[in-house]
């Protein structure tokens, strides 16, 4: 064989690398036309347009916010010149602000966690009928006394709650580190006035510090 050759299990690899990247690209092209055909993108503009208080009589008022949705959902076209009223009475946004502020308090309560871990219950490991002096037959195959039993299932359930306790405080941490509230109620915030959020991390980013140290004289 010489060295232009691919070796067959190269080979191989690289026919299952590509039929993998042409399944995925299909799936792409689905999920990007029927995104298109459900008009899922209109509705979010036209929601966008109520919370911020847009509509085609009033759009022309605000060519100074660079950030105001397109009439029609990107559309570019002008708008035809409004010959009444074009007072917008934004009765949206209040609503959906108290919404998403009742929403994130119910869910994210304030200086305190919304989740608690415990020890499993284990129901099987001791039965209200024992009797002083019964065998039973313990987690690990063994036969031991009711007594001993007890003192036993004391130690695993201590174990138990220790590890849970442990396993909180560290899920806390990476909560906290992640700056997930803040991040959880900007995603309540999308649910509220667009009726779907995506909240994406955590996001790893770097870091630089700076430390000053002076060395002891030795």
């Amino acid at each position: 064989m010489s060295d232009t050759q691919t070796p067959p299990d190269e080979e191989r690899r690289l026919s299952i690398l590509n039929a993998l990247g042409l399944t995925l690209a299909s799936k792409l092209s689905e999920a990007k036309t029927a995104k298109a055909q459900s008009g899922i993108e209109s509705n979010w503009t036209g929601d966008e347009e109520f919370y911020q208080g847009f509509d085609n009589a009033n759009r022309h008022e605000f060519g100074h916010i660079p950030q105001k949705p397109l009439e029609g959902g990107g559309s570019s076209e002008p708008a035809a010149k409004p010959t009444g009223s074009t007072v917008f009475p934004n009765i949206t946004q209040p609503y959906v602000d108290a919404a998403a502020a009742r929403v994130g308090d119910m869910l994210l309560p304030t200086g305190d966690r919304n989740f608690a871990i415990d020890a499993t219950p284990i129901p099987e490991m001791l039965e209200s009928d024992m009797q002083p002096g019964q065998m039973v037959k313990m987690p690990d195959g063994q036969v031991s006394s009711i007594e001993d039993a007890l003192k036993a299932f004391s130690k695993l359930k201590a174990e138990a709650s220790r590890k849970a306790e442990k396993a909180q405080t560290r899920i806390d941490d990476w909560l906290t580190e992640s700056n997930s509230h803040a991040e959880t109620r900007k995603m309540i915030d999308d649910c509220a006035k667009l009726g779907s959020g995506v909240m994406k991390g955590p996001v790893p980013i770097k870091v630089r510090t700076r430390q000053w140290r002076t060395d002891k004289e030795t």
